[in-house]
């Protein structure tokens, strides 16, 4: 197995103008290199003791480890919703795309 280890992160945004806003800062900050913003997605979840129901975009962020920490700070801090979801996963990745990421 390749030592080719890159961090992937996702969060949901309930507009696609909000969706680009995050991800086009963060790509311009350098934070993330690369995000995809994927429409449709109906999220069904428990919020103040309800059972809310919500069109969402799910945006998928894709960055080096080094910038991860910094990057999770930023998205905490710029993003719209009072509790956001973001979940980080560590997976490997090609070598070019390792290298485009690092980059």
């Amino acid at each position: 197995m390749s030592n080719y280890e890159i961090a992937i992160i996702y969060t949901t945004v309930s507009s696609l103008d909000e969706g680009k806003k995050l991800a086009k800062k963060a790509v311009g900050l350098q934070l993330a290199k690369c995000v995809n913003i994927i429409p449709g997605a109906l999220s069904i979840y428990e919020w103040q003791g309800k059972v809310e129901e919500a069109d969402e975009y799910v945006l998928i962020f894709k960055t080096s480890l080094k910038n991860l920490h910094q990057f999770e700070q930023w998205l905490s801090s710029n993003h719209p919703y009072e509790v956001p979801a973001i979940l980080k996963v560590n997976c490997q990745a090609s070598e070019r795309f390792y290298q485009y990421l690092s980059s």
